[in-house]
């Protein structure tokens, strides 16, 4: 999931990573993926859905399984009702559209070049 770049809250100022190289990743990808977690977000809170929810169930869609990190018991709770309900064609297709726009993509290996 991009390292939780696509479950960052446009919205809301973030609080700090403990790693550096999150940190790094974070502030190199919030801005140019703005547009696409706003995206996110407003799906997410037309469906009442979590924003993780939504990027997984895109992921999904395109086939792909997503490895998805959760710390947290609220985190394995939410992604777990990620199966509960599909987007439909043109919410995907506004993604994708979005995901094209975007000024920055994610490296194949982000550690190798930040």
């Amino acid at each position: 999931m991009s390292f939780g770049i696509l479950c960052i809250d446009p919205d809301k100022e973030q609080n700090k990573e403990k790693s550096f190289i999150r940190n790094a990743l974070f502030e190199n990808y919030k801005k140019p993926t703005y547009e696409l977690r706003r995206c996110l977000k407003r799906i997410a809170n037309q469906r009442s859905v979590s924003q993780a929810q939504v990027a997984i169930n895109w992921c999904c869609y395109q086939g792909a399984i997503p490895l998805v990190g959760m710390r947290k018991k609220s985190q394995v709770i939410d992604v777990s009702n990620v199966f509960k309900w599909n987007l439909n064609k043109s919410e995907f297709k506004v993604l994708q559209e979005l995901s094209k726009k975007c000024l920055k993509k994610m490296p194949k290996n982000p550690f190798s070049s930040i």
